[in-house]
Order: C-alpha cells, then structure tokens, then sequence
C-alpha cells in the first residue's frame, strides 16, 4: 500500500532529486504512521468495548442459568417431597389392609373352630338360562330355577 502511494506521488517529480524523494519519503512514512497509530488506537477501543458486551452478555447468560438451575433445584425437591409422602401414604394404607385382612382371618378360624367337625352345606343359585343368543322363553319356578 506504501509502495504504490509514493509511486503515485513520485510520478511528476524529477528522478535527479533523491534527497528530496528521501525526506518526501519521511514525510510521507510519518503521515502513514500517524493515520495507523490513530486507526489502531480506534481500533482497539472497538475491540474493548466488544469484549465488555461479550462479558455483559455472558454474566447475562450466567444469572439466567443460575435462575434456571435454582428453578430446577425447588420443582426436584417439592418432586421429592410428593414421592415421599405418596409412599407413605401407600405404606399406611398398605398397614391398615393387612391389619383388616389378618382381623378377617382371625374371624374365619374363630368361627370354622366353633364349627368343629358340623357338615356345612353351601347352596349357589346359577341364573336360569335361556335359549340360544338368548332367545326362548324361561320359567322360574319357585326356587329360582329356569326351564325353556
């Protein structure tokens, strides 16, 4: 980029000038010098204040993060808490079952000792039953059975 600036403004001149080419050259080195040490001083304004957003934007990221987690932290212990309950729950109604089915055993052995050695006859009542896909007519007789 050098180069071709001082052969553009070396083009009027004589070449029979060289100390003047060399001052000219100085000249010219120190204007380019002073535009780039200002350019990069803008430049790295620009690059801090990029890095100061980043960092903004990820401490922004972090406090949302850590909310979330803290969110995740409270539903997992009320979670727990309901399962525990819930179990305990089950277990007491599980303890109160077996109380009542052991009370009904103990009543059936209470009751089948009374009985000793007494037959016991157990009568079941079958519904009457009908005719094919439930077509005919059915007569109950006084015992409750059925004829077709």
């Amino acid at each position: 980029c050098n180069e071709n600036l001082l052969k553009r403004l070396n083009e009027g001149e004589p070449i029979d000038q060289p100390r003047e080419k060399i001052e000219v050259d100085e000249q010219i080195q120190q204007a380019i010098d002073a535009a780039m040490t200002g350019n990069q001083g803008g430049m790295l304004q620009k690059l801090a204040d990029v890095q100061k957003q980043v960092a903004e934007i990820q401490q922004t990221q972090v406090a949302r993060l850590e909310q979330a987690m803290q969110g995740l932290a409270e539903r997992t212990e009320s979670t727990q808490h309901e399962v525990a309950n819930s179990m305990l729950q089950t277990s007491e109604n599980l303890r109160r079952y077996f109380d009542k089915l052991e009370q009904g055993l103990s009543s059936l052995n209470t009751v089948l000792r009374r009985l000793g050695e007494k037959q016991v006859v157990i009568q079941v009542k079958h519904p009457p039953k009908r005719g094919w896909f439930g077509l005919g007519k059915v007569k109950v007789d006084d015992d409750g059975h059925g004829e077709v």
